[in-house]
């Protein structure tokens, strides 16, 4: 089986592929304000990208555990998320107070994680990327209660009929959903990404599954990097069910097996460091990947993503560990 170390760095590379294909995907609509090419409209197969990964590194966590503790869970997950979000919506705050404009509420939205319901008006843009995080945070209320409650078999079942229907109801309002600007950000059509995660975690979990994973993970990996290309091309907002399987796969794949020639290039140190800035990276592109930072804004993202690592995630994320340790 795979140590729990070795899962965390090996899964920075995919965090850093992600977090490169929002940004390609970024600079384009909100630096150069023009459409995404085809090739290059990448934002939402990477942010699904980390859908996938969050489930499938939440479950994994929650699974070695000898006994799923969901008061230290929450703990955990305020002191990683809170404080570099909560400076984030503090500065845009700032920013807003200067220009004298509160006509919108969608800090709320932020704060109460329901941001991926409110439209995209001219003043809360700077907002608009905390959608995904809030599915993410919606995600964590109700899957580690189910986790700890129905245990790893029924939470599994459980979680494939989710998966099941939340694809069937994507199939069935597929035209609505597409016809209006924001409907890609509904947790009722995202949300069978965090649970394939999840599932993976499960399914990896078992000794003769991890087993004939093993046997299998360098086809596998190829089969599933064909459907995700072909996916980033034939769709752009709402995705499809095989797409969030095929990122699993191959994330399970280069997880299992970390000789293949993929799972060393993943191991690479720069990918590792945009995946261990990742979420640093994701909220402060919100403010300074658009065209209003001017030439500066490289400098602009990077200073800023090291700030919020090194001076408020790190920090945070220790104080936590000490909070949980008085704890216990």
């Amino acid at each position: 089986m795979i140590d729990q170390d070795q899962r965390i760095i090996s899964l920075d590379g995919w965090r850093g592929i992600a977090i490169l294909m929002v940004l390609i995907d970024h600079y384009q609509t909100f630096y150069l304000r023009i459409p995404a090419l085809p090739w290059l409209d990448l934002g939402q197969h990477g942010v699904q990208g980390f859908f996938v990964l969050s489930g499938y590194l939440i479950t994994s966590h929650l699974l070695a555990e000898e006994h799923i503790d969901l008061k230290t869970f929450y703990v955990r997950r305020l002191f990683r998320i809170m404080p570099a979000a909560t400076t984030f919506l503090l500065i845009v705050c700032l920013l807003r107070l200067t220009n004298g404009d509160f006509r919108d509420f969608d800090i709320f939205g932020c704060l109460l994680v329901f941001r991926n319901y409110l439209g995209q008006t001219s003043v809360n843009t700077y907002t608009a990327h905390f959608w995904s995080l809030s599915i993410e945070e919606q995600f964590y209320l109700f899957w580690p209660a189910i986790l700890a409650t129905a245990g790893r078999c029924r939470a599994s079942i459980i979680a494939v009929s989710l998966i099941i229907s939340i694809a069937i109801f994507r199939i069935l309002n597929w035209n609505y959903y597409s016809n209006f600007y924001t409907g890609y950000m509904h947790t009722e059509i995202r949300a069978d990404g965090l649970l394939i995660g999840c599932v993976l975690a499960i399914v990896v979990a078992d000794k003769a599954f991890y087993a004939r994973m093993e046997r299998w993970a360098r086809p596998a990996f190829w089969l599933a990097l064909i459907v995700f290309a072909l996916d980033t091309l034939c769709f752009h907002e709402i995705i499809p069910l095989h797409e969030s399987v095929a990122i699993a796969v191959m994330l399970g794949a280069t997880s299992i097996k970390p000789q293949l020639l993929v799972s060393r290039a993943l191991e690479c140190a720069p990918l590792k460091i945009m995946g261990a800035w990742s979420y640093s990276i994701y909220l402060w592109q919100g403010l300074f990947l658009r065209s209003t930072a001017g030439p500066a804004w490289p400098v602009l993202l990077v200073g800023s993503a090291l700030v919020s690592y090194y001076l408020i995630e790190q920090p945070f994320r220790q104080a936590g560990r000490r909070f949980i340790a008085r704890r216990s």
